[in-house]
């Protein structure tokens, strides 16, 4: 168990209010809102867990691990219409990567390409070419 899932059951089962599970939306919460906190962290590293955790729990005491759970699902699309206007948040465009794109390119591939026969009627074609030529039926 890592320590996200670690503060999860800590904050939602054994209420632990000043457990806060950190994951990479969380960190994309801070660093776009709170950028003094972490400076220049490309991903959720140990040190930036806890730079984040204790950054929650100096700005909302006791509370921070609730403080944490308001603050993220208001990250989320579902309940950005229930915020005021000035606190939504544009939605960050889909990056598309390269596998999504290759599939796509491999599913058009076999739509255009000429369906082939089972292999036992293709076997039963050329015994009927082999009888043919035969002159037998």
């Amino acid at each position: 168990v890592g320590p996200k899932v670690a503060d999860c059951i800590a904050l939602f089962s054994l209420d632990q209010g000043t457990c806060v599970p950190v994951d990479t939306h969380v960190w994309q919460l801070v660093t776009r809102e709170y950028k003094h906190v972490i400076s220049g962290a490309k991903t959720v590293t140990k040190r930036v867990y806890e730079d984040i955790a204790q950054f929650f729990t100096t700005t909302f005491g006791t509370q921070c691990g609730w403080a944490h759970s308001y603050l993220f699902a208001a990250e989320l699309p579902r309940f950005q219409p229930l915020l005021p206007p000035r606190l939504r948040v544009a939605p960050l465009p889909k990056k598309k990567k390269k596998k999504a794109k290759k599939k796509q390119k491999n599913i058009q591939k076999k739509a255009a390409a000429p369906k082939k026969r089972p292999r036992a009627e293709a076997k039963s074609k050329k015994r009927r070419r082999k009888t043919d030529s035969r002159g037998e039926e």
